[in-house]
């Protein structure tokens, strides 16, 4: 019981220290693109001195990691929420499953001639057709393979 009223309290302090960061790393991305407009003002006003054009190319990168770490909060974010909504919703999470796997699904292809195929038995036959050809078996030589025919 000690342990829970711990973890209790420490959710509360845990909270506004995510709370403060991510804000804080909001503002501080718009600061450096501020910074990165004003470098780059001077950069095309007037003739650009090497120091200029260093400064220009270590705030591109300073943004760049700011950029890839706010990208990454926010994808951590939404694991959470998807956990949470998931536990909390089964339609929800196996409907989200569904979606996902829809999208991983290839629904049509194009084949050597430029046609487009989408039913299940063109994909199939061309699948079949380009990997004969890419390994130059026959597919009686493939054990628990079978011909389209």
């Amino acid at each position: 019981m000690l342990f829970f009223l711990k973890l209790k309290r420490l959710k509360h302090v845990l909270h506004g220290l995510n709370s403060k960061r991510s804000s804080n790393l909001s503002n501080t991305i718009k600061e450096k693109r501020i910074e990165l407009e004003e470098v780059q003002f001077v950069v095309l006003s007037s003739v650009p001195t090497r120091e200029i054009l260093k400064k220009e190319q270590v705030v591109q990168n300073e943004l760049r990691n700011l950029l890839a770490v706010e990208e990454s909060f926010l994808q951590q974010k939404s694991r959470v929420l998807w956990v949470q909504e998931g536990d909390q919703n089964f339609h929800f999470f196996h409907s989200m499953v569904a979606i996902k796997q829809n999208r991983q699904a290839i629904h049509a292809i194009t084949n050597d001639q430029g046609q487009y195929l989408d039913g299940i038995d063109q994909i199939s036959e061309e699948v079949i057709k380009f990997f004969q050809q890419l390994l130059g078996f026959v597919m009686s030589l493939l054990w628990g393979v079978r011909s389209p025919s």
